[in-house]
């Protein structure tokens, strides 16, 4: 897969500005996102790697379905140090890119905190990340992986392929990886993103917004890195230095600048907006009418399901609203509302702190995981995880960390 040169940085480096030639090539299918575990990944050029590690217990077995807590399945997750520093680069990359609980990113309010907080539970990120030939082997893996969706691919197939491709993404979107690159590899991972984009856009029934995202953050964050005069360019942009910094875009316009095309993107109305607590204090908020496509919901929502067994979907994914929309501000099926920060809430004195007494309609809030739920009974919440569907869960069977919850009532 080849590529284009990116032209000069014009207009005071606020954009860049690269040829894009649009291939004719004829991508076959419909749907996108999250990968069932392990996803099915692109057939590298190279041979594929023959020292992964086999994850003792993965999802889909029994003796997964038998773990209790989230805990559990970070611990059985882990990779042995030992066979860590044997395992070749090569083969480093394809165990990470299997990691099991790879998906929990898509549970948290940006990308961008959804990886720190998931690469920071496995054992894996920090070894790879200490490679130094990490980010060459990620671009060669990068490069052996084609968007194009097989004509007769079923719904959870093209879901996969849009899943491995943002998981392999979110790893050379990552300082740690991208500093690996020498000056040409940058260039290569620069021209082999675009291309990819490309293939994207033809295809948004497929990738939809969150797949062209993706693809975006690795593209503006190399080119930043490539030249301090864009960076500074780009960073003087409030809309595109938020999308550098947290891989969330909640219009076209960042990911246009942070590609340098304004044919990168299909249009979004997603727009900022307030919500009121029941005191009537504002709450900063985005309003979203752009939804995931139907292979990426089915894609997450069998993701769920094989990964958390013991837990019970009772809405498919979505990215309209979040956690913290649904148990603060909104249970309704029409809630287009996403919510960043609820501390508003109890803050203005419209829910006061008080116990779990087993009590349904009680509010939860995570304050080491970020995360917002609502009591069912002593032990189990409904929650939504992110852009993942809103779950009937025990407490602590969730992406979240469940420590030192706090619940809350409404003030008299």
């Amino acid at each position: 897969m080849r590529k284009q040169n990116i032209d000069g940085v014009q207009d005071g480096a606020r954009k860049i500005t690269r040829r894009f030639v649009l291939s004719a090539v004829a991508l076959s299918v419909a749907g996108a996102s999250i990968a069932l575990t392990p996803p099915v990944m692109a057939a590298p050029a190279t041979d594929a790697p023959t020292a992964a590690y086999s994850y003792p217990v993965v999802p889909g077995t029994a003796a997964w379905a038998s773990l209790s807590t989230h805990d559990d399945m970070l611990r059985v997750t882990q990779i042995p140090a030992a066979t860590l520093a044997a395992m070749p680069t090569a083969a480093l990359v394809d165990t990470v890119l299997r990691y099991p609980l790879f998906d929990d990113m898509q549970a948290f309010n940006t990308p961008q905190q959804g990886f720190d907080k998931m690469s920071s539970r496995f054992n894996g990120f920090a070894a790879l990340a200490a490679r130094p030939d990490a980010g060459a082997e990620l671009l060669k893996r990068y490069e052996s992986m084609s968007p194009a969706v097989a004509p007769k691919a079923t719904l959870l197939q093209q879901g996969q392929l849009d899943s491995s491709l943002r998981r392999i993404e979110a790893l050379l979107a990552q300082d740690a990886f991208r500093r690996t690159l020498n000056p040409d590899q940058l260039t290569q991972l620069v021209e082999e993103s675009q291309e990819k984009l490309r293939a994207k856009v033809a295809r948004a029934d497929v990738y939809g917004f969150v797949g062209q995202a993706s693809t975006s953050l690795v593209i503006g964050r190399a080119v930043a890195a490539k030249s301090p005069s864009v960076a500074q360019g780009l960073e003087s942009d409030a809309a595109t230095r938020s999308f550098l910094a947290t891989g969330d875009a909640r219009s076209a316009e960042p990911l246009q600048r942070a590609t340098g095309s304004s044919d990168t993107v299909f249009g979004t109305t997603d727009t900022s907006t307030t919500v009121k607590t029941p005191k009537g204090s504002s709450v900063t908020a985005t309003k979203v009418t752009t939804e995931l496509s139907a292979a990426q919901i089915a894609t997450n929502d069998r993701w769920v399901a094989s990964n958390y067994p013991k837990a019970t979907r009772h809405r498919s994914s979505t990215r309209k609203y979040n956690c913290h929309s649904y148990a603060w501000h909104s249970t309704s099926t029409s809630n287009n509302i996403w919510i960043d920060n609820p501390a508003k809430y109890w803050t203005d004195g419209s829910y006061r702190l008080n116990s779990n007494l087993g009590q349904a309609g009680r509010k939860v809030f995570y304050p080491n995981g970020d995360h917002s739920a609502i009591t069912i009974n002593t032990t189990e919440f409904y929650s939504k995880w992110g852009q993942l569907g809103l779950m009937r869960h025990v407490y602590n069977y969730s992406p979240y960390t469940a420590t030192s919850l706090k619940y809350y009532s409404r003030a008299s």
